[in-house]
Formats: C-alpha cells, structure tokens, sequence
C-alpha cells in the first residue's frame, strides 16, 4: 500500500512539472524534473525496506508464538505421559503384588487353600495381561501395524454374543442391560467383527464401571451401509471441562475416577483411532449428575450375497423382555 502511494506521489509531482514548465525558468524546471524521480525512488526504496523488515518481524513473531504453542504442547504431552506411566505402576504393581502375597501363602501352607489362592492369581494374571494388551494394542494401531479386515458377518449374532458378553457385569453391579435396535437391521454385514468388537465392548464395560446404579443401553440404527451405536448409562456424567481430553492417550476423566476404578486411560484413544479406521467417527453426549452417551459410527457394507435386510422394530424393551 505504501509502495503504491508512492509511486501515485511521484507521478503527480511529474504532472505538475510538465503543467508548470512555461511558469519556471529552464534550469530550475529542469532540476525539478530530475529531482523527482530520484525522490521518488528514494521513496520507493524506502517502502521496500520498511515492507522487508515489517514481514520479517511478523515471521519471526508467529515462528516464536508457534515454538511457545509446540513446547507448551509437549510439556503437556510430558505431564501426561509421566502420570499415565504412575497410573500404569500402580495398576501393574498392585496385582503383581496380591499374586506374590498369595503365592507365599501357600508355600508355607499358612491357612489359604489352593482354589481360593487359584482364583486370586487367576484375576490377577488377567489384570495385568489386560494393561500389556492395551500397551500393544495403541503402539501397534499407531504405527499402522493394524489392518481392518471386512468379512461377511450375520449381524444378528454379532449383536447376540456382545449381550452375553455384557450382560453378567451388569448384573453383577445391580444394573439392567438393554438393547434398542431401531429400524432395518441388514442379517448380514461386511464388517472387521473382531475390531467392532473391541470398540463395543470397552464402551459397554466402561459405562457399566463408572455406573453404579440404573442401566445401560446399547442402541443400533443403521441406514445408508453406515451404523451408528450408542452406549447409554445413567453414571455420574463428565465435567465439559475434560470431555475432549478422554479421547486422548493416557487420559481419562478425572484423577478421581482413575484412583477409584483403575484403567491405563489407552481404551478410548485405541477406540478413537479404530473407529477411524473402520470409516466412521466417535464422541461423546454427556453432562454431570446425568449421564454419559458414547456414541460412534462405523460403515458396514451389505455382503452381495446376503443383500436382504431383517426387519426389526423398535420394541423399546429389554433384550430379555424382547
């Protein structure tokens, strides 16, 4: 702007000169006549120089904010990580140490019995095999190791064995369990079961152990070769405050949460990332003292050979009632 401003100066000046050259002697009319461009350019120059070192500044002002952002972003990354990695001890020492304790036990055959020494260092050994495979699990979707096969699947069974799977932990606590299924349910998908599988199920076991009371809902519509789930619970809800963060590797709710159920805080990042992967999306609805609703979308595709689709109704019942 500066450099046209200039340049429309010098020209004008130009003009004048050649309107008032009868009013001025030669000599002086002359020395005008030069005098201007070389201001002019002088001018010129001058904006060029000013227009150089003012974009300088600005690149090195957004190159330093950007450097701030990066490692305030990394000592974030750091925190997190240095806390997922004490939540992760705590987790990995306390059954390892249940499982030393018990085995002592029986060594000196100091009043425990066998089975029940058996069954702790069973749940225990399960515990611990859990944490490792969340550890393989987000290392090896991170760095592409894992692959979404689709197979033909009958989709109707797919869902009965998540209920089986699901219902006895909700019992367990004293929660009922319900399966919504609304409108036009293909009887046979393409899908990767094994993934879909793993997404569903750390929903499910993850609204049935921060619930302590009420229920759980799984709800399935499906429409245009893409199905949406949703996993209901009536447990405390989660603050807007750390919603987005619970996405995040080594991140989950709240300190508290992490204290008094345990998990590594890896479940809903390797969900994120296998939703991803299957083609759809995956968040979160929820508010404190009402609820949470996790929600994702993945897109199945109608087996060529199966192509017709099972109605079913929305009864609005329980699986059971159903």
């Amino acid at each position: 702007r500066l450099l046209g401003w200039a340049l429309m100066l010098c020209l004008l000046l130009e003009a004048l000169l050649v309107v008032m050259r009868d009013t001025l002697a030669f000599p002086q009319w002359l020395a005008a006549m030069v005098l201007v461009p070389v201001l002019g350019g002088l001018c010129l120059y001058g904006c060029a120089l000013w227009q150089g070192v003012y974009a300088a500044w600005g690149h090195a002002e957004r190159s330093l904010a950007g450097h701030e952002k990066a490692r305030i972003a990394a000592e974030t990354a750091n925190l997190a990580k240095s806390r997922y990695l004490a939540n992760v001890s705590h987790e990995i020492r306390s059954p390892l140490n249940a499982i030393y304790g018990y085995a002592q036990l029986v060594e000196r055959n100091d009043g425990v019995g066998a089975q029940e020494a058996a069954v702790v260092i069973r749940r225990c050994s399960e515990h611990i095999t859990s944490l490792v495979e969340a550890l393989l699990d987000i290392s090896q979707v991170e760095n592409g190791v894992i692959r979404v096969k689709p197979e033909p699947v009958k989709f109707d069974q797919f869902i009965e064995q998540i209920q089986r799977m699901v219902r006895p932990s909700a019992s367990a606590k004293g929660l009922d369990f319900e399966l919504e299924l609304t409108g036009r349910i293909p009887a046979v998908v393409r899908m990767d079961a094994s993934r879909l599988r793993q997404v569903l199920l750390n929903l499910l076991f993850n609204a049935i152990k921060y619930t302590d009371s009420g229920k759980v809902t799984l709800a399935l519509r499906y429409a245009a070769q893409m199905a949406v789930f949703e996993v209901r619970d009536t447990g405390p809800g989660i603050d807007p405050a750390v919603q987005a963060l619970v996405f995040e590797r080594f991140r989950q709710g709240t300190a508290f949460m992490t204290r008094e159920h345990g998990g590594t805080g890896l479940g809903l990042a390797i969900s994120k990332r296998l939703a991803h992967m299957m083609g759809g999306e995956i968040g979160l609805v929820s508010a404190l003292g009402e609820g949470s609703t996790f929600w994702f979308t993945s897109r199945l595709g109608l087996d060529s050979e199966h192509a017709a689709p099972a109605v079913v109704s929305n009864t609005g019942l329980s699986a059971e009632e159903q």
